[in-house]
């Protein structure tokens, strides 16, 4: 896109700082998405950590037994209403 307007409009010197600046943007671009990307894979190791951490000291719910409960739960305010 930038290389149609800077190539069309624009003398060689200005296409060539336009083209200069879209890259420059995009690898800023990149740079900022991969922090991103990293800060949430900390978080997620962090949690998982935490997750083994509980499993370790029995800290566990059963699943079967939580989805119960909840389908109980929904069930009885369905009725109420």
């Amino acid at each position: 896109m930038a290389r149609l307007y800077a190539d069309e409009h624009f003398p060689p010197s200005v296409s060539e700082l336009l083209r200069t600046e879209v890259i420059r943007e995009a690898l800023l671009l990149l740079d900022q998405q991969d922090k991103v990307r990293q800060m949430r894979i900390e978080k997620l190791r962090h949690e998982i950590a935490i997750g083994i951490e509980q499993a370790e000291r029995g800290d566990v719910f059963d699943g079967e037994e939580v989805v119960r409960e909840l389908l109980e739960e929904i069930d009885t305010a369905e009725q109420s209403q």
